[in-house]
């Protein structure tokens, strides 16, 4: 357990980070900073600043979250890597390259480790079909499709949807398979905001084709991976939490094969494989805790992992506001 944890940023991502903490007892002692004092009535930790200097002028910390909005995330992380605090900053590691790539050389510089929250990573489902690609059990992967809706958001978020959203499947694709590759990128701009908000990218992992879809203008929110391979064709829901199973007749294999995975349970189609349940975001909180006692854990993503999915979004961002000014 740690003895003081320091949570910078109290909105709705820092009060989840907040909670689990609190429900893991992460901590012996809980220390937010927001600048809006209203944040700290809703669950009231033991000690609230509204000034981060004056929070590191107060105290020492073991370790340190961060889920300010991702415009402030440079600015901040280099404050808490300066006074050598581990942190885990929220994805995306910062809102483009140049700064991602200027925090990875203060972490360097003062040797403070320093993490980014891609908690899809630590998603049951994604780590089942992680373990499915890997197996070989359907054969060679040819193709995945990763789509990622959400609905319109109530305020105007301060990142495109390629730096919010499509992020997170960027990464999957380097997680579970290899460092992608941008081949192309296609999106549509609202001119009110500036902002993409719906983009779609197609990416080259080693030798699979990727189809990354994101948008916030949907009637719903879906996350979902549909891959085809040689043996099989099959989706995983992410919120849903199961994958569907479809087998391609030619190319055949049995349940006792899949049971090794997880829980089979009967579909139209095919056969529906359901995960262990866990949570994801305390799953990640557990790996952060675990890796400042010196045992990292493989799923976590590093700052340097990070650069890749920042340089990936950087390029396809611009891609699509170049050919956007082009009409």
């Amino acid at each position: 357990m740690l003895n003081r944890l320091l949570l910078v940023g109290y909105g709705r991502q820092g009060g989840r980070y907040l909670d689990v903490a609190t429900r893991l007892k992460i901590a012996h002692q809980l220390v937010t900073v927001d600048p809006w004092e209203g944040t700290v009535a809703r669950t009231a930790p033991e000690e609230h600043f509204t000034d981060l200097t004056r929070a590191l002028e107060h105290s020492v910390y073991d370790a340190a979250i961060v889920a300010t909005p991702t415009r402030t995330h440079a600015e901040v992380v280099a404050m808490l890597l300066a006074h050598s605090i581990p942190t885990l900053v929220e994805k995306p590691i910062t809102a483009n390259l140049t700064e991602a790539e200027s925090l990875v050389d203060v972490m360097t510089s003062t040797g403070t480790p320093l993490f980014v929250g891609y908690v899809e990573r630590f998603n049951p489902v994604v780590q089942l079909l992680g373990e499915l690609l890997r197996s070989g059990l359907t054969g060679r992967v040819v193709s995945l499709a990763m789509k990622r809706f959400s609905v319109s958001p109530s305020e105007p978020p301060d990142a495109d949807v390629i730096h919010d959203l499509s992020v997170h499947d960027i990464d999957l694709v380097l997680h579970m398979i290899a460092k992608p590759r941008l081949l192309g990128a296609a999106g549509c701009v609202d001119h009110s905001t500036g902002q993409i908000h719906t983009a779609q990218l197609l990416l080259r992992a080693k030798d699979v084709i990727v189809g990354v879809e994101s948008s916030r203008m949907a009637m719903h929110r879906e996350r979902t991976i549909s891959v085809l391979a040689e043996s099989a064709y099959f989706v995983a829901d992410l919120i849903e939490q199961h994958i569907d199973i479809f087998r391609n007749p030619t190319h055949d294999f049995d349940d006792n094969e899949l049971a090794a995975f997880g829980t089979i349970l009967p579909h139209d189609l095919g056969v529906r494989l359901v995960p262990e349940s866990r949570e994801p975001l305390a799953e990640e909180m557990k790996a952060f805790v675990a890796s400042l006692a010196g045992r990292l854990d493989p799923v976590l993503a590093t700052a340097h992992i990070a650069l890749v999915s920042s340089a990936v979004a950087d390029t396809a961002s611009a891609m699509i506001m170049a050919t956007d000014a082009a009409g």
